[in-house]
């Protein structure tokens, strides 16, 4: 089978005049400020370490810690602005930006990538992989309470499916995959009810664990066991496109996996370091990283400046601590530092 908490392309020239445009005004306001650089819209980062803590940061640079370690990681992490949702043993809610957390649901399927939940802005439920029913249980409280969603899937779906991984486009739209049954399903609100997607060409589904990713524009399924590869659709997953193996390994675990704001590019997370897809091949990130780096958690963030300017990062948690990407996966910096430079499982 061929194969985005996310689209149209200028000219060059027109490009090129905008950026001229952008250059050649004052970018100063009246109280002087480098309107490049005064960022208008932060981002929040959270990521869950070894050790249980969570900690977080707005700009990559400095970090502090919001919930102390407790010896169980994270194995996922979902924000709405101070309510937090952070996936142990339980689901587990916080309303104070992370300074206590309350136990709320025990009934998660335990999967090992981070899509397993899924918080949707436009829909404004957090949707999460359960053991209950289909596999699909949503909040709309940011995590307070849970209930099963049950009377608004198709029927006669086979007796083994059930909902695996999450992802949402630009436009709204929610899906859902199995992983055992290799279905997916897609729901336009949330009132809406999940329609099966029907896909064209043919991918490795034996002995292969797929989840879902998402950008603005486009699905992407990735093997957890390493052996089916990353495929991408354009089309809502009407149509999957595979991008070649290159130099990306085998049967080992692709961790995790993000794409930074648009199109088919693409990092994946492994046990021997990070891959980035560099015109439809997997290449191996070296720059900054060290050799075979095990990578467990990829993050996309962005700023948005005061003069409408933006600047895309990717975040990865890894073995030995916290990385930062501003060129799509391919170089690396570390950011994290001092009792920092620690093992992360997971992120926001």
């Amino acid at each position: 089978m061929k194969r985005r908490w996310n689209s149209s392309f200028l000219k060059l020239s027109l490009g090129l005049g905008l950026l001229a445009g952008l250059y050649s005004c004052d970018k100063s306001d009246a109280l002087g400020e480098d309107n490049n650089k005064v960022v208008r819209t932060p981002y929040g980062l959270y990521l869950g370490a070894d050790d249980g803590s969570i900690i977080h940061s707005t700009d990559g640079n400095a970090f502090h810690v919001v919930f102390p370690p407790d010896g169980y990681p994270a194995s996922s992490i979902v924000a709405f602005g101070d309510d937090i949702v952070m996936i142990k043993a339980k689901v587990h809610h916080s309303d104070n930006a992370g300074r206590s957390f309350n136990p709320k649901y025990t009934l998660q399927e335990e999967h090992p990538w981070e899509s397993m939940v899924l918080g949707s802005f436009s829909h404004g439920r957090i949707y999460l992989a359960s053991k209950e029913g289909r596999g699909i249980v949503f909040s709309e409280d940011y995590g307070k309470n849970w209930q099963v969603e049950d009377e608004l899937l198709p029927e006669n779906l086979p007796p083994s499916y059930r909902i695996s991984s999450f992802a949402e486009l630009g436009n709204g739209t929610v899906f859902g995959y199995s992983n055992k049954s290799n279905l997916l399903l897609k729901k336009e609100t949330a009132e809406s009810e999940w329609e099966p997607v029907t896909s064209e060409g043919f991918f490795p589904v034996s002995e292969t664990q797929y989840y879902l990713v998402s950008n603005q524009t486009h699905l992407f399924l990735v093997d957890y066991n390493g052996k089916g590869g990353v495929w991408y659709s354009e089309d809502e997953g009407n149509y999957w496109t595979r991008i070649e193996q290159g130099d990306l390994p085998t049967r080992i675990n692709y961790n995790a996996g993000v794409s930074s704001n648009h199109g088919s590019s693409f990092v994946v997370g492994t046990d021997l370091g990070a891959y980035y897809n560099d015109n439809g091949r997997f290449v191996e990130a070296f720059g900054g990283l060290d050799i075979d780096t095990e990578v467990k958690t990829l993050s996309f963030k962005r700023n948005i400046f005061k003069n409408d300017a933006t600047k895309n990062y990717v975040y990865m948690g890894t073995s030995t601590g916290i990385y930062r990407s501003e060129d799509g996966g391919r170089t690396w910096d570390l950011v994290s530092h001092g009792v920092y430079k620690k093992p992360y499982q997971s992120s926001f």
